[in-house]
């Protein structure tokens, strides 16, 4: 049985574009992020844009999809994202008081997600 296509958001190291690619194995979402970034495909491989982790078949099948990746070309390093955590880690403040949403940098502002 097949198994069903990954949707992945794709960049490459150098470009500030983003593209959503889907695949059903690790090299399928290679050969045509190499294809849409005009890159070579020999040397090239995928990592996890959040942590750098790079991806080999195996792993391929847990990385969530939408999941976003990076695509490196022989020679690049990519060590994962600085400050990614930072920008999507949040809190909803709809159970605290004015005065604790005040602390928290929110302007006093309860009843929403706050990025942290």
């Amino acid at each position: 049985m097949l198994q069903k296509p990954k949707s992945v958001k794709l960049r490459a190291l150098r470009s500030p574009r983003k593209f959503g690619v889907a695949g059903r194995s690790c090299q399928e979402v290679l050969r045509k992020g190499c294809l849409r970034f005009q890159l070579p495909e020999r040397g090239s491989r995928l990592c996890l844009y959040e942590d750098g982790t790079e991806l080999t078949e195996d792993y391929f099948p847990s990385v969530p999809d939408n999941a976003e990746l990076v695509l490196l070309t022989s020679g690049q390093a990519w060590q994962g994202s600085v400050g990614v955590r930072a920008r999507t880690k949040t809190r909803d403040t709809s159970s605290l008081s004015p005065g604790d949403c005040q602390a928290l940098g929110n302007g006093g502002r309860c009843g929403q997600r706050l990025f942290l």
